[in-house]
């Protein structure tokens, strides 16, 4: 089974997502190396498709379909100045312009959780 990294990160009523090859958006990630910590894929692959520095990160859960286990993780940055090392457009998504059918579907639960973990930080500055 190919194991896969996938970094959610939100600010404010924003989440950062990446333009996929084959259409379609998603969270930034991509497969573990041989031997390599899964949290170690995940930052890696993160500063690969935006330049960004994770500088924490927490387990959300996991999925497998299709041959793959996908970790998805909460994550901080050190900064957020994006930029490009890979050939996806990485950008700022408003909640409120998701598209779920442009998201890979099994993304979908993960991003209701991070809807949802979003509202609970609202809730809580208010």
């Amino acid at each position: 089974m190919i194991k896969v990294a996938v970094g959610i990160y939100l600010k404010d009523s924003k989440v950062l997502v990446v333009s996929r090859k084959m259409g379609g958006y998603g969270f930034p990630g991509g497969k573990v190396d041989k031997d390599e910590r899964i949290s170690d894929a995940l930052i890696r692959e993160v500063k690969e498709e935006t330049g960004l520095d994770v500088s924490a990160y927490r387990l959300l859960g996991t999925e497998s379909f299709d041959g793959f286990r996908v970790y998805y993780y909460m994550m901080d940055l050190e900064n957020e100045n994006i930029y490009i090392l890979e050939d996806n457009e990485c950008f700022f998504m408003d909640f409120d312009e998701f598209d779920v059918e442009s998201f890979h579907p099994k993304n979908n639960e993960f991003l209701v959780l991070a809807r949802e973990m979003r509202n609970k930080k609202e809730m809580q500055k208010a």
